[in-house]
């Protein structure tokens, strides 16, 4: 009985941070979507001639926020997987 409430309350736990997470998971799509146009606006001669080294680390701002939302989107993954396996388990337990 003991771990039957402690699984479904895990995976509630888990449920919540997923919920939370994916919020914040379009938030931030939204935002590197906003700096791609941004940076497509930008990237002209004018500006690489004159400014490459903002230029270039807007690219750079841009890529690292792309691996740490491909990172956040495999945490998202594995919370809601562990949360069905918390249930299923929770389930199994209880028969």
């Amino acid at each position: 009985m003991k771990t039957t409430v402690l699984l479904l309350v895990a995976a509630f736990l888990l449920a919540s941070f997923a919920v939370f997470l994916g919020g914040k998971l379009k938030d931030g799509e939204r935002k590197i979507r906003a700096g791609r146009q941004k940076l497509a606006k930008y990237d002209n001669w004018f500006v690489e001639i004159f400014f490459s080294d903002k230029l270039y680390a807007g690219k750079w701002e841009l890529s690292e926020g792309e691996k740490k939302l491909s990172f956040c989107k495999v945490i998202f993954a594995l919370s809601i997987i562990m949360c069905i396996g918390c249930i299923v388990a929770a389930i199994l337990i209880r028969r």
